[in-house]
């Protein structure tokens, strides 16, 4: 806690209640026993000697070369990997002559490779699905049929002799223990504080807010803690708001602390508890209880109530506790080191601003108390209660705001002169519009995500309406939103939108490679690696469109491995200009051609429509779709310890039928929602740090 100084100290008050013993139990676990040893065991049968192998089985060299080299090492990697070609002065080093060793060679060569785990996982895992930087960008995605090859062949050098799917044994989630990966420490975002504040105190801060440092959207979401490290700057920000909040909030003294004819030590005792314990969403510890009975006794005998309520109030919403978002320890979880439950209190934080950015209500607070919110039926109450308040639908557009990138809204200036109907009102009537298309897909209408990708009716007020070249008239009228059907050929869904063609173009064009991007990403999980080297530009092709373009760009083998995957994909919705507007040629009378192929998955598409369409029917673009919320909900990429609460989650979500709100029930119910993994830290901290 930050402690305030004033000028004199008062005498010291009787605190009630303040002390308590805590006591500690150690448990002692009894050492394994073993029957003794069968002294005469029955003979066994060893099978044939070890060099010789059984009839059927596939020996390592024979995998790597039907499974590994002639697929994929000889086609795909020999391009770089070759002596005179770019990655000659690497470990990895093809040899494509005809010598009867070449295969022999080539294998141990990329046993190498594959038993190197500097990076955590196998190399060969991690550089040709863009994990960790590679020249030659990403090859092939995670969980690929070529991934699965790669990964029994690094078996296979981790446990050499065996025959076929030696030692690549998959893990039963129901036999596995309860795990999750570590969760970052995270302040709380601008939205939060703004809530949280509004909440607490009840008074109305925006001016506050906008002293509180803005959330900077970095790679992932607003929740992400990466972008918003604590400066110099961003202290003195929180410091600046905490003061304005705390004078705002003493104008109405009686609304925050009554003492009437109680004694004011014991008044402001019972502020701190009381207070205190919806500042930190949870019961303060002693300890906490005195250091903000000290800020109190600090100040002169003679400060008016409200200037030590203010300071109280300061030092409060200062602390970290507040700050941001405690995962207070529960119980062990029984069979994994360093894995606890988190206790009822840090689940009802981690449920409230998940689902309403705001602190615990009085309702969830209580629950807390009552220990029932580590229970399934706790959980599936409470999300039912509050996915029907109106934060809760506000929870769902945000996500998707921020899933579609709309933020780049704001920050993206288009060409005046090419678009001159492009104002302010009509980005932010973009963005409205996905905010209501998405609340009322959710919580008014089928609510799956096959209906907010497919949907061809939608939400407009008159900029939009004129935006869009709707049919004016009739008796609709534009004056305020109205719910409107778009023409399903080229508006249905989501991504058909302004809003996600606008945020995902340049200026003054349109841009292929961001819309492709996107799918690639937000849609498939395939991760796309920027190398590490210049990029070069696209050709330029007189008279030639952006297609013709592109495609002159993947002739750099440099460039092909990521484009060949997402121009495509950003082509087939060339029918869109920069702002969003329908076009059936460019401006320079030339044919405008979207039919086009991907290879992972495989997909034949004739426009964007028609790509959405298939895609959305995919086992791995639904599953992508809950990571995604994974990622927005736990504030963090995920890791390997979360596989199995993935896999329960993607379960779930299916088995709702695909619908959004059951995907949120599915999430909370996780273990990666309701487990804390413990970080060591690797820097002992001085017990004279300051």
């Amino acid at each position: 806690l930050l402690v305030w100084g004033c000028a004199e100290t008062a005498s010291p008050g009787d605190l009630e209640d303040i002390a308590a013993d805590t006591v500690a139990t150690d448990t002692v676990t009894p050492p394994d026993t073993k029957p003794p040893p069968d002294t005469n065991p029955p003979p066994q049968d060893t099978g044939p000697p070890p060099d010789v192998p059984p009839d059927n089985c596939v020996t390592d060299l024979a995998y790597f070369d039907t499974a590994i080299w002639t697929p994929v090492l000889s086609q795909d990697c020999a391009g770089c990997h070759t002596e005179g070609s770019l990655a000659e002065e690497t470990r990895f080093v093809l040899d494509l002559s005809e010598a009867p060793d070449a295969l022999q060679k080539n294998f141990d060569m990329f046993g190498v490779l594959a038993l190197d785990h500097s990076f955590g996982e196998s190399i060969i895992l991690m550089k040709p699905t863009g994990q960790i930087a590679h020249s030659g960008g990403q090859r092939f995605y995670v969980g690929s049929d070529t991934y699965l090859a790669f990964e029994q062949l690094v078996r296979r050098y981790e446990k050499p002799g065996g025959c076929t799917d030696p030692g690549l044994e998959i893990p039963v989630c129901e036999q596995q223990p309860v795990n999750a990966g570590p969760v970052p420490l995270r302040r709380l975002t601008d939205t939060e504080y703004a809530n949280t504040i509004q909440d607490l105190l009840g008074v109305s801060i925006v001016e506050a807010a906008k002293k509180f440092p803005n959330t900077v959207i970095g790679s992932g979401y607003s929740k992400y803690p990466t972008a918003n490290v604590v400066t110099a700057a961003r202290t003195e920000a929180v410091f600046d708001s905490a003061e304005h909040v705390a004078a705002l909030a003493i104008e109405d003294l009686d609304a925050i602390i009554q003492c009437g004819e109680t004694n004011e030590l014991a008044c402001v005792v019972s502020f701190i508890k009381d207070f205190g314990m919806r500042a930190f969403r949870r019961p303060l510890t002693n300890p906490e209880v005195a250091t903000l009975f000290g800020v109190y006794q600090q100040c002169p005998t003679d400060t008016p109530l409200s200037d030590k309520v203010a300071r109280l109030i300061e030092t409060l919403i200062q602390s970290p506790q507040f700050l941001y978002i405690h995962a207070e320890e529960g119980s062990p979880v029984e069979g994994t080191e360093d894995v606890m439950w988190l206790s009822d209190y840090a689940i009802g934080s981690r449920l409230s601003y998940f689902i309403w950015e705001t602190l615990p209500d009085d309702e969830l607070m209580a629950e807390a108390a009552a220990g029932t919110l580590n229970t399934p039926e706790g959980l599936t109450a409470q999300v039912n209660r509050m996915l029907a308040d109106p934060r809760g639908r506000r929870m769902a557009s945000r996500f998707h705001e921020e899933w579609m990138r709309l933020y780049r809204i704001p920050i993206i200036a288009k060409d005046a002169k090419l678009f001159p109907t492009y104002s302010p009102e009509l980005a932010e009537a973009m963005v409205e519009e996905i905010r209501r298309v998405t609340e009322h897909m959710v919580f008014d209408q089928a609510g799956t995500f096959e209906a907010l990708m497919s949907t061809p009716t939608s939400f407009a007020n008159q900029v939009l309406a004129d935006h869009y070249g709707l049919d004016q008239s009739g008796a609709v009228s534009f004056d305020d939103w109205q719910w409107v059907g778009l023409d399903p050929e080229t508006r249905g869904g989501l991504l058909s939108r302004a809003a996600f063609m606008t945020a995902h173009s340049y200026p003054s064009t349109s841009s292929p490679i961001h819309r492709g991007h996107f799918f690639l990403e937000q849609m498939l999980c395939q991760v796309l690696v920027i190398p590490p080297f210049v990029v070069p530009s696209v050709p330029e092709v007189p008279n030639g469109t952006i297609r013709e373009r592109l495609a002159l760009h993947r002739e750099d083998s440099l460039c092909a491995s990521c484009h060949i995957r997402m121009d495509p994909m950003g082509l087939s919705f060339e029918h869109f200009d920069a702002i969003g507007r329908y076009r059936e040629i460019y401006d320079t009378g030339q044919d405008i051609v979207t039919l086009d192929t991907i290879a992972e998955p495989d997909l034949t598409f004739t426009d964007g429509a028609d790509l959405v369409k298939q895609l959305i029917n995919l086992p791995e673009v639904r599953a992508c779709y809950a990571t995604h919320w994974f990622r927005y909900m736990s504030a963090r990429e995920e890791q390997t310890e979360d596989d199995c609460s993935l896999e329960a989650i993607v379960a779930g979500f299916e088995e709702s039928g695909g619908s959004v709100q059951g995907l949120i029930h599915a999430l909370v119910q996780s273990d990666s929602f309701r487990v804390l993994r413990a970080v060591q830290l690797t820097e002992e901290v001085s017990d004279e740090t300051p």
